[in-house]
């Protein structure tokens, strides 16, 4: 069994959505304020939030379009994009999604999974074939998967 894939950031669709409509009503407000009011402070507030907005929406989409990193699962450690992870410090893994499903790694101790450790098998015909290799690590080292949602970091 092969012990290395590509990985990539997962899509976060409704975080995009949800800034998507953000933005639009943010452009509608400017849009609003402006010609009632001319420029004011609540007009540059709402430009600041506006463009904090736009930029994590362009990150999203840059970070899901870089190029596909790698994971590699060794007997006791697994190197998520560089990162070296102990099955010792690993609390549980979980699965988000069916078709394109996302992986989290929570280490111990934590609430939230890092970004680093927060993936998706890159389609190439083997993500089945990768996910089967990850329960199998999983089982090899006594680590709880659950399937469901979980909170990361964008």
């Amino acid at each position: 069994m092969k012990s290395q894939y590509e990985i990539k950031h997962p899509l976060h669709l409704s975080t995009m959505i949800g800034m998507s409509a953000y933005l639009v009503g943010q452009l509608l407000l400017i849009y609003s304020t402006f010609t009632r009011n001319g420029f004011n402070p609540l007009f540059y507030f709402v430009v600041i939030l506006l463009v904090f907005s736009l930029t994590i929406t362009v990150y999203l989409i840059l970070r899901r379009l870089a190029k596909p990193s790698e994971i590699r699962m060794l007997e006791k450690t697994m190197n998520v994009r560089g990162h070296e992870v102990h099955a010792k410090n690993v609390d549980c893994i979980m699965i988000d999604g069916y078709f394109q499903p996302v992986v989290g790694i929570r280490p111990k101790g934590r609430k939230i999974v890092p970004v680093q450790f927060t993936f998706s098998f890159h389609v190439s015909g083997n993500d089945d074939e990768a996910m089967k290799a990850l329960k199998g690590w999983a089982e090899q080292n006594k680590i709880q998967i659950y399937n469901r949602k979980f909170l990361r970091w964008i």
